[in-house]
């Protein structure tokens, strides 16, 4: 088991978020965002699965994710439904990325997009996007609302490159 440490204490957004903040993956295995700092990060938060605006989601993040491919960006997707959900969810969009299960709403917490209801749903994480950089720090963030558009992939990606190249 990974050490309990401080992650991401300090953010270009204002935010401060302490604990060891850990996940299951598809497999159960856990999953430390604090190990994913080799490369930036890029965290997804699905606020549900099997809808037309979480497949939209998919399809946006699956397209982001592969036109990164070649610079080293880690894509993690977050949901607060059970593994088994998550896994089939992954298999049947063809997600490229790791996603994992919330289901205790500690991250989603954490980052401040848990929701007591969306769309009918209780206790689940709004649609946002943050972008971690190597050190730690959050350099972009988008907190989506009930029915929100999601943001450009193509907008994420540009700030991306840029933000590398500035370091």
């Amino acid at each position: 088991m990974a050490p309990k440490t401080k992650l991401f204490f300090e953010t270009r957004a204002g935010i401060d978020i302490e604990g060891e903040l850990e996940l299951k993956g598809k497999y159960d295995e856990e999953i430390h965002l604090m190990d994913m700092l080799d490369n930036n990060v890029v965290l997804v938060f699905f606020s549900e699965t099997f809808t037309l605006y979480s497949s939209g989601q998919a399809k946006a993040f699956t397209q982001l994710c592969e036109s990164l491919s070649n610079i080293g960006i880690t894509f993690l997707g977050i949901a607060t439904e059970p593994v088994a959900t998550l896994k089939t969810f992954i298999e049947e969009m063809n997600i490229p990325f790791l996603m994992a299960s919330d289901f205790d709403r500690t991250v989603s917490k954490a980052y401040g997009v848990h929701a007591s209801e969306i769309r009918g749903l209780k206790l689940v994480a709004r649609p946002s996007v943050f972008v971690i950089d190597q050190k730690g720090l959050i350099d972009y963030m988008w907190i989506g609302g009930e029915d929100s558009p999601l943001p450009n992939p193509d907008m994420i990606a540009d700030h991306i490159i840029k933000s590398r190249t500035e370091e």
